[in-house]
């Protein structure tokens, strides 16, 4: 079929779905391969110009429970200054085999001027070989393990005083509570698998080194309760007086750009997970993909029968892969 044909023929199936179905019943989903990319913004463009509320993405289960915890507790996303710190904790990633967004060479650098790695990571990853500390945590106990972590640094009184008093809203009853004995590595050590000498030492090394910081990899992201744990490590980050200092985490805000769909009006229809997930569509301003097989398969809260894929394989990539797979084949049109 020549391009132009093509063309031609996606536009009438998918004029002729918005006329039976309405245009709530097209889902236009970007995976991670088009997640940094411009096109992005023309893809929610076309979905704003089409009418339906359903433009979704890869950050449903990756990325946008950190952006999300990170905005709700600090007002904005932070980025670790890896060439300036002197004790890195790489949390759920394997930069050396994964170079972006942190090349091997800043790792080099780090251990040739004397500097500590601490991997947190299940697997003993090609990076967490060459770490002085590797925490093989259960998979979905992070949170866990932080709460251990601020547990030491609390009792053994290593938190920043001054930043935390300036800066830390409602931290006395937080302080009170974690302090207690049934959040030490201790009692914690059955779920997270970790020995509580090894949390201890890490946890002092964090608070002592100066400045010290923390990078995290999609494995923190992709567990129920990911805005959540993100929230507690953004907690770590500004209780020991490593938040916006050279060598700890930095604020890096990026460029206000103008929202190519702000001429146009807001769909009529609510996006898939606005009930279920109503933060994240809000701040997001984009459907739940989490939320779209039941729309497939059950046709709640109304039919999805179409669907534009770009960059991207949910039968490969989303939990519960047979029930993506049945949901793919009963869409009456389906473009990837």
């Amino acid at each position: 079929m020549e391009w132009e044909d093509a063309l031609a023929y996606a536009a009438e199936k998918l004029f002729w779905l918005k006329d039976r179905f309405g245009p709530q019943s097209l889902a236009i989903y970007h995976g991670e391969g088009v997640g940094h990319q411009e096109i992005k913004y023309y893809m929610k463009r076309f979905a704003n110009v089409y009418g339906t509320p359903n433009f979704m993405g890869v950050g449903s289960l990756c990325n946008a429970s950190r952006t999300l915890a990170e905005v709700l507790t600090f007002g904005d996303l932070t980025k670790p200054d890896i060439p300036n710190t002197h004790f890195l904790i790489i949390w759920g990633g394997n930069p050396l085999v994964s170079h972006e967004p942190v090349p091997p060479k800043e790792l080099t650098r780090l251990r040739k001027r004397d500097g500590q790695i601490a991997v947190i990571d299940p697997r003993k990853t090609e990076t967490a070989l060459k770490a002085d500390y590797h925490l093989a945590v259960q998979p979905g106990r992070d949170e866990i393990l932080i709460l251990n972590m601020l547990h030491v640094i609390f009792r053994e009184e290593l938190w920043d005083s001054e930043f935390t008093a300036q800066w830390v809203h409602g931290f006395q009853r937080f302080f009170q509570i974690v302090r207690q004995d049934r959040f030490s590595p201790e009692n914690g050590r059955d779920l997270t698998g970790i020995q509580p000498d090894l949390v201890r030492q890490v946890a002092r090394s964090y608070a002592q080194t100066k400045p010290a910081s923390i990078f995290t990899g999609n494995g923190l992201e992709h567990h129920r309760f990911g805005v959540s744990t993100m929230r507690l490590l953004a907690v770590l980050k500004a209780i020991t007086g490593n938040l916006d200092v050279p060598g700890g985490d930095l604020f890096t805000p990026r460029p206000r750009l103008q929202d190519m769909t702000t001429p146009l009006s807001e769909p009529a229809v609510p996006p898939l997970g606005s009930e279920k997930f109503p933060l994240f569509c809000q701040l997001r301003k984009e459907a739940h993909a989490m939320c779209l097989p039941e729309a497939i398969l059950e046709e709640r809260p109304y039919p999805v029968k179409g669907m534009i894929i770009a960059g991207g394989n949910p039968s490969l990539e989303w939990p519960n892969s047979s029930a993506i797979r049945k949901a793919l084949k009963k869409l009456i049109s389906y473009g990837h």
